[in-house]
């Protein structure tokens, strides 16, 4: 029965994904002179610190720990207005003194932002309406935040820059790749750790990714290794662990964002349907890049399959919630094409809505140790603070 199975994947998969993108496995950089990151993590080069002659930007010292916070009411609408005196901050459980407190929008800590956006064969549907949201995005950064843009190709796009005109060249530029049929290699994990290791310093005021992809990666990478769905041949040399450890010690905000029908945290007997809907969806979004008229009707799938199509949708979707969570980021579902504005425009608004506060710790040895945080507001425990909870102070 399991063989039959295989055979069966196969067979689908080689019509559904193979037959008219020959590109796909082979796709090529977009720009031959744009980096290329190593598929073991190592890609990008180093860059600069915030830049130091920007009027009002607040140099940050590497033992300044910024801690971005969202506060919530029972109701989960966000806290404004809270002062610094609402908030006590421990390390490890010793009190320690604020000394920078501001909120989400300010300006004097820049925002360093990397956009990976996984533009492969199944996120093509979604491609278009997200490079046009994208770029409303990069509009509204402020005048000194930087964003970068990183592809599943493990490919640095576009390097740090302020330049929004470059940076909406660059999105164009990926888009029109995509819809011609030049299509992204699903490396998205990859890429991430490429970025964590090579992109950020550790005095990069406030580290962002914006990571847009279904994750489908999660089964090449070594602990994760599956004989199911898309198992391919060609695996990692890091495990999902690696993943969740490097999130952790590079102080990086993580947003996922989903596209695709969610899985995860949905009801058991509901998800049975969405894998047959998620299914169709990519039927049709293939037959229209092959010029075809898609037929809905004429798709047979076994129950078997649909299993195990949504318990594999539902694994990978886990995974990227772990990443936000781990980072103090949220997760965000991109369900239908035309809901990508919606939501950028969230993210940059939960961007906002966060208070920054930073202390420069009292324990001051750099032992590379896992040191936890915790934010409390005294005066109002019925509100929920979301943010991370750990960091590590390493080695100079």
């Amino acid at each position: 029965m399991r063989t039959k199975f295989k055979l069966y994947f196969v067979v689908f998969c080689t019509c559904h994904f193979i037959l008219s993108l020959t590109d796909f496995c082979l796709a090529q950089p977009l720009k031959p002179e744009n980096a290329k990151l190593k598929d073991s993590g190592g890609l990008l080069k180093k860059n600069e610190a915030e830049n130091p002659e920007a009027e009002g930007v607040i140099r940050v010292e590497t033992d300044l720990i910024i801690n971005e916070v969202l506060v919530l009411d029972k109701n989960g609408n966000p806290v404004k207005d809270l002062k610094i005196s609402d908030f006590v901050i421990k390390e490890d459980g010793r009190p320690q003194e604020i000394s920078t407190f501001l909120f989400g929008d300010s300006e004097k800590l820049p925002r360093s932002i990397v956009l990976i956006i996984d533009f492969s064969g199944s996120q093509l549907p979604y491609i278009k309406t997200s490079i046009e949201a994208a770029k409303v995005l990069v509009d509204k950064l402020n005048p000194q935040d930087r964003l970068a843009i990183v592809t599943d190709n493990v490919e640095l796009l576009q390097d740090f820059t302020t330049d929004k005109n470059l940076l909406k060249d660059k999105l164009e530029s990926l888009k029109t790749s995509a819809l011609s049929g030049k299509l992204g290699r699903s490396r998205q994990y990859r890429a991430l750790m490429a970025v964590l290791t090579e992109m950020f310093v550790e005095n990069n005021s406030r580290p962002i990714i914006i990571f847009q992809t279904d994750g489908d990666e999660l089964l090449e990478l070594k602990d994760e290794r599956s004989r199911e769905l898309n198992a391919k041949e060609e695996e990692t040399n890091f495990a999902f662990e690696d993943v969740l450890t490097t999130t952790e010690k590079m102080r990086v905000i993580i947003f996922p964002i989903i596209p695709g029908i969610r899985f995860f945290g949905i009801p058991e007997n509901e998800k049975f349907e969405r894998a047959k809907t998620d299914t169709i969806n990519n039927e049709i979004a293939f037959a229209m890049l092959r010029n075809k008229t898609p037929n809905p009707k004429k798709i047979k799938l076994s129950d078997n399959y649909l299993k195990s199509r949504a318990n594999l949708n539902n694994r990978q979707q886990s995974a990227l919630n772990q990443i936000a969570q781990i980072t103090g980021g949220l997760t965000y579902y991109l369900e239908q094409p035309d809901q990508a504005d919606n939501v950028y425009s969230e993210i940059l608004e939960e961007m906002k809505r966060r208070y920054l506060i930073g202390y420069y710790p009292t324990n001051q040895a750099r032992n590379g140790k896992r040191r936890t945080v915790s934010i409390e507001l005294p005066a109002h425990p019925e509100y929920t603070i979301w943010g991370r909870k750990t960091y590590f102070l390493e080695e100079k």
